[in-house]
């Protein structure tokens, strides 16, 4: 059974990459991508992820941020 994966990060080539990787191993399926931190909460709640990778630094929310309201 595959993990589901959400990843947040803001750089496309970061996230394309670590995509690339998790598919590749076989373990995981990523769910989704999400760029702008803004929109993490809507996405982890439509895609229901078994976990959850956050880039620390981003703009507008940083990681430690989201995970405070991913928490909520």
């Amino acid at each position: 059974m595959k993990t589901s994966v959400l990843i947040i990060a803001d750089h496309v080539l970061f996230s394309g990459g670590l995509n690339l990787i998790l598919k590749g191993s076989g373990n995981f399926e990523v769910v989704g991508k999400v760029q702008d931190s803004r929109q993490t909460v809507h996405e982890d709640y439509r895609t229901l992820p078994e976990l959850v990778l956050i880039d620390y630094n981003m703009p507008c929310l940083s990681g430690v941020e989201v995970v405070i309201e991913l928490k909520k």
